[in-house]
């Protein structure tokens, strides 16, 4: 009988170890996850910085497919329209895949800090004239966690969305895709 009580003792302060170890754990993990900090100061976007890119636009989407590694182009065409002083929404059609089509919203938080709920990180205007904004966020690609930033080149004849990825295990980013719009 002293070896089942034995047992049953030891069985239980495992449990109880458990969750502090467990909890230590995600500590240490949380900890050592790279993140964007959201803080009142940095920069912003608004609505308006979308003026330039409010219309019919034709262009392309460049891809990289993971199973070949190789960049993949397809013709793809977007219609932006700015329905309220935080919400964007636009449609992607496929010409050549028209059951891929798909409409979407943006909104931008009413501090301007977060477009789509992700951080704006950087905000500069290139020689061009043309805005680019940058996000950053935690998120998934291809299954697998990742750091993932969007930019976004606004201008009156171009715009262009670019996703970037950074895997765990890894020190780079890869080049996942590239919208590229002209009017």
């Amino acid at each position: 009988m002293p070896g089942i009580v034995n047992q049953y003792f030891q069985e239980n302060q495992m449990k109880k170890k458990t969750p502090g170890l467990a909890s230590a754990l995600c500590l240490f993990l949380i900890a050592c996850q790279p993140k964007v900090d959201y803080t009142e100061e940095g920069p912003t976007v608004s609505a308006q910085d979308f003026l330039a890119i409010e219309g019919d636009w034709v262009g392309t989407l460049t891809y990289t497919d993971y199973s070949s590694g190789m960049p993949t182009v397809i013709a793809a065409n977007a219609s932006v329209t700015l329905t309220s002083d935080n919400r964007i929404d636009y449609t992607i059609s496929y010409p050549d895949e028209p059951w891929e089509d798909s409409k979407s919203t943006m909104t931008i938080s009413r501090d301007g800090r977060l477009l789509d709920g992700q951080v704006v990180s950087e905000r500069v205007t290139a020689e061009d004239g043309t805005l680019i904004v940058t996000t950053q966020y935690r998120g998934e690609d291809d299954n697998r966690p990742a750091d993932i930033r969007q930019t976004y080149g606004l201008g009156k004849m171009s715009f262009y969305i670019r996703k970037d990825v950074q895997f765990d295990d890894s020190d780079t980013y890869l080049l996942r895709n590239t919208y590229a719009f002209t009017r």
